[in-house]
């Protein structure tokens, strides 16, 4: 069954009270699957049914992300898989660190395959499985052996790291499960009800492996709108909600067009603006929500005008009585924000920026969760390079190219400096061969003790970790928030441990690598009463009172790199459907002629999408406090003729 359920008909819920209902009729908990793709909507879905059903029979239910789900069957399974039971999740900024390292010593330079090329292989060799033989050679026959090359050492790399990567998570499933069939029969038969959330945004690898789960029972369900399908550039395919019906024959399709989010004023536009794509579903939305307000679009000078009306406007609603947590302004790039900061901070207005500097990302947390992955897996190598001369202990260039050396004998890369130090250690400087020492004793008492602590004695011993590699005294001896940002982590597995969500330092690490790579809301999210500043991509599945969009100029929504591809195209007219539909009373499109780039002043269209939809349904309006370049000019002119006469 696909339930094609429109922004704010409330598409949650239909999962929600189907796994519940299915619960009263007497079905085991244990047989029911529900998939979606962040932690938090998993969790949002597990809480719902505990509200509906009850705690006993919420708690027995498999409701996971579709990568927390492919690490379950690969540590299940773990035999028929060939995985090392105890490998890890390599989580993406440790991933990338290995990336540089190999392109380094296979002397791949930038103009060779570029950042961009080598992002889009791995992404169709590991996020959509297909061949890399034949991936590299798309690339060009001078570029392939390149290609080549480089895949064979990350393999072996991860091998050798007794790693994981995240795309490993759904590719090795779906992979020996389409191989074995005895055991996708197993599997298959695992489930009697399998759901789905948010189906618009699977690939084509999470596709197979719903096949191979349903492949006995024929039973599934999915929920997901093809209008706010908006993620095609890290793989997610359309075409698998569009032709579901075909995929599974017989398939029943059930249309939600009631919003019950925004006023009619919205959803014309809305309604209006979709009705250009060709590759949907047909349905328009409704509400019961009387009109109160025109939706409103403005045009500004430059960028930074642009800002300083927008903070005005947003002063006013607070005048009006509006919570600032109720209100968001939206844009298309990353880079958009810096502008919007800088006339925020000049209003004294508190606000948050959604997704701009994640937690796990500042460099102290980055260096503690090294020393926690090196402690539980001697062989990762990442961590290993992180920390073996953090904080300093004179582990300089030379000494590193001599454990190189070694781990190009095929041994991991911990194993590597020990025999380094066995060899060599009497020709390093005494003071390196002593820290280097102490280092590598330090990290195999680590790993002795924290493969059989759990619980409080495992953080005691985490936190005595921290003192003993030096880490503690040298983010002391700094200003600024580095150990408090170290002891926010420490907090997090002291609590983790006691929710009796994990129990030893592997299963923390697990759930802190799922949740940094399924994070939609990240550090953004917080209690305060702010004035949201996000990506278009960051605000879906959320909603507010009150919604700008800013920058809706041509070459930065529809962005310059999808202007070229219909298909690009349709998707972006799909994300501005997304920043639209988050609005419940007030919109307001916002747009500017020029904008300063690189000491450059240039000039920008109005965007297409503007031009899509009816006048009539928009309100033109000056931006409050701003006067056009031309209405000042016609202003000049008048007092000008005045002064004349």
């Amino acid at each position: 069954m696909l339930v094609l359920a429109g922004a704010g008909s409330g598409k949650t819920r239909v999962i929600t009270c189907r796994v519940a209902r299915l619960l009263r009729e007497g079905v085991s908990p244990d047989r029911i699957l529900a998939v979606t793709f962040t932690n938090k909507a998993s969790r949002e879905m597990a809480e719902r049914v505990r509200r509906l059903t009850g705690p006993d029979l919420a708690a027995q239910l498999f409701v996971s992300t579709f990568h927390s789900f492919g690490l379950w069957l690969v540590r299940r399974f773990a035999k028929q898989m060939g995985v090392d039971v105890g490998c890890q999740v390599m989580d993406e900024a440790d991933r990338s660190a290995m990336i540089r390292q190999i392109r380094q010593e296979l002397n791949i330079t930038e103009r060779e395959i570029s950042a961009d090329e080598l992002s889009a292989f791995l992404m169709r060799v590991k996020g959509l499985g297909e061949d890399a033989v034949e991936v590299g050679r798309s690339f060009g026959y001078v570029k392939s052996a390149h290609f080549e090359d480089f895949y064979n050492q990350y393999r072996e790399r991860l091998k050798l790291a007794r790693c994981l990567d995240f795309d490993d998570l759904i590719l090795m499933p779906v992979k020996i499960l389409s191989a074995n069939s005895e055991l996708k029969a197993k599997v298959s038969s695992m489930f009697d009800y399998v759901m789905v959330d948010e189906y618009q945004d699977t690939n084509l690898l999470q596709f197979q492996l719903l096949e191979s789960l349903v492949d006995q029972r024929r039973n599934l369900a999915v929920v997901g709108d093809d209008d706010q399908s908006i993620y095609g550039w890290r793989g997610a395919r359309i075409e698998n909600i569009l032709e579901f019906d075909k995929h599974f024959q017989g398939a029943r399709v059930i249309k939600l067009t009631q919003n019950y989010r925004s006023e009619q004023n919205i959803l014309g536009i809305a309604n209006a603006l979709i009705s250009h794509n060709t590759k949907r579903h047909s349905k328009e939305l409704w509400t019961k929500n009387r009109m109160s307000v025109p939706v409103k679009r403005t045009v500004c000078e430059n960028d930074k005008e642009e800002a300083t009306a927008i903070t005005r406007k947003v002063k006013s609603w607070f005048a009006e009585g509006l919570p600032p947590d109720e209100i968001a302004v939206l844009y298309r790039t990353k880079g958009q924000a810096r502008a919007l900061q800088e006339a925020f901070r000049l209003a004294s207005i508190g606000y948050r920026v959604v997704g701009s500097f994640d937690f796990f990302d500042r460099k102290e947390i980055r260096d503690l969760m090294a020393y926690l992955r090196l402690a539980a897996n001697p062989a990762d190598e990442a961590s290993f390079r992180r920390v073996i001369n953090y904080p300093v202990r004179g582990v300089g260039l030379a000494t590193m190219q001599r454990i190189d050396q070694q781990r190009r004998k095929g041994l991991s890369v911990i194993d590597a400096a020990r025999r380094m130090m066995d060899e060599e250690g009497s020709s390093l400087p005494p003071k390196t061969a002593r820290a280097l020492g102490e280092f590598l004793g330090l990290m195999k008492e680590a790993n002795e003790r924290l493969a059989v602590l759990s619980g409080d004695a495992m953080v005691h011993y985490c936190e005595s970790l921290l003192l003993r590699s030096g880490m503690k005294e040298d983010l002391l001896a700094r200003e600024g928030h580095a150990w408090q940002s170290v002891q926010g982590l420490m907090g997090m597995m002291r609590k983790a441990v006691h929710d009796g969500l994990c129990h030893n330092l592997e299963g923390f690490l697990e759930r802190l690598a799922l949740q940094q790579n399924e994070a939609d809301f990240g550090s953004g999210e917080s209690k305060d009463k702010l004035v949201t500043l996000m990506t278009v991509h960051a605000s879906k599945g959320l909603e507010f009172q009150a919604v700008i969009v800013a920058g809706m100029v041509d070459q930065l929504f529809p962005h310059a790199k999808s202007a070229p591809d219909e298909a690009g195209i349709e998707e972006e007219r799909r994300l501005f459907y997304v920043a639209i539909t988050r609005a419940k009373r007030y919109l307001i499109l916002s747009s500017f002629r020029n904008r300063e780039e690189r000491g450059e002043m240039h000039r920008y269209k109005l965007s297409r999408f503007i031009h899509e939809i009816p006048s009539e349904l928009m309100e033109e309006t000056q931006a409050e406090g701003v006067v056009s370049r031309e209405d000042a000019l016609a202003i000049f002119e008048s007092f000008e003729s005045l002064t004349k006469k």
